[in-house]
């Protein structure tokens, strides 16, 4: 039998049949009556246990599943990348900048992101400046950073002129969600009979460096797979990784054709963003069209693009900053089962013309 959740009015009526039954005293059970409101919020309450109960047991099945298999969610990943420190004049003698140095953004966001140094770093005599790798100090995409973003140092010296990251930093996770956990989940499951097309495509996902997977099983005798890494390529090294996995989910008998995905640029063009006030627009502006370009790198073969899901995303990543934000005349773009969408000129608060123009001049 399945489970079913009682409403209150359902409990409110066998309440008020279980009084009736047994007393004579109490006869009011209209609506606004003493009697009513108590036998209500008993009813409320017991309706609040029925979904905590269903909550806990679908909670308790879930993860008995994901025990039985050691199916752990993703952990969060922390921001790597590299700062460079410029002196003022060159050293007149070495220095160490020990391990555990602190950097952020200063202004550059309403809240500072930290990060710090890996390991300590020798400065030679006469440098006029130094790289140095770092962390983000926090795990998830908050450690994601544009070129320039990162700019102060907590504890530095008279002789530094500049700090900054010259190279954008966007290998920070969050971690997995649980809806990503209970797709990954289902399959997973379908591997455990080899032979099926989810089973070849969740072998596939399974290969460092593969970003998406399409697999075209409408054809007798064999299949296409229609492979690419997060750059929307499939190159040589890949293949060769993809082909292994492909030889042990496949069907004896049944030939399995890894092919890239074919690649459709896309300009997103006429986005007009108002920023709350004191938020420095020019710097906003950056990070937005950055994230934009990591949303489309992140799209898988066969997956279309969808305005609204984007416009989402650029909320949920910079809501601190953002008043309003109009995406002009941009409609949904479709795209067919075999194509995978890249970026190509991305225009916020200006158009792709303007950009074109000043990339010719």
């Amino acid at each position: 039998m399945a489970f079913r959740i009682k409403g209150a009015n359902s409990i409110l009526e066998e309440l008020i049949n279980w009084v009736a039954s047994r007393t004579d005293k109490l006869t009011d059970f209209n609506v606004g009556s003493a009697t009513r409101t108590l036998l209500e919020s008993v009813a409320l309450q017991a309706e609040e246990f029925y979904y905590d109960l269903k909550k806990g047991v679908e909670h308790a099945i879930r993860n008995s599943c994901y025990n039985a298999f050691s199916f752990e969610r993703k952990p969060a990943i922390r921001a790597e990348g590299y700062v460079t420190i410029f002196f003022d004049e060159p050293l007149y003698q070495e220095m160490i900048i020990p391990r555990g140095s602190l950097f952020h953004t200063g202004k550059n966001r309403l809240k500072k992101e930290y990060y710090k140094s890996v390991e300590n770093v020798k400065v030679q005599e006469g440098s006029r400046s130094i790289i140095i790798k770092i962390e983000a100090v926090e795990k998830g995409k908050r450690g994601n950073a544009v070129a320039g973003e990162i700019c102060k140092m907590e504890m530095g010296s008279a002789n530094i002129a500049n700090v900054a990251n010259t190279n954008d930093i966007f290998n920070g996770e969050d971690r997995e969600s649980e809806a990503s956990r209970a797709q990954r989940f289902k399959e997973f499951v379908h591997t455990l009979q080899r032979g099926t097309a989810e089973a070849i495509a969740y072998g596939i996902k399974e290969v460092p460096g593969v970003s998406g997977v399409y697999i075209d099983d409408n054809y007798i005798g064999f299949a296409l797979a229609y492979v690419h890494d997060k750059a929307g390529n499939l190159n040589n090294e890949l293949y060769e990784e993809v082909y292994k996995a492909v030889e042990i989910y496949r069907s004896a008998g049944i030939e399995v054709a890894i092919k890239p995905a074919v690649k459709r640029i896309v300009d997103v063009d006429n986005i007009k963003v108002i920023y709350r006030e004191g938020v420095n627009s020019i710097l906003y502006d950056s990070m937005i069209t950055v994230a934009i370009k990591e949303y489309m790198d992140n799209m898988k073969v066969s997956q279309s693009l969808k305005y609204s899901s984007l416009l989402a995303y650029i909320y949920d990543s910079y809501s601190e900053a953002i008043a309003y934000v109009d995406l002009e005349n941009l409609k949904d773009v479709n795209i067919r089962k075999d194509e995978i969408i890249r970026p190509g000129v991305i225009a916020v608060n200006t158009t792709v013309e303007k950009l074109k123009g000043k990339e010719k001049s």
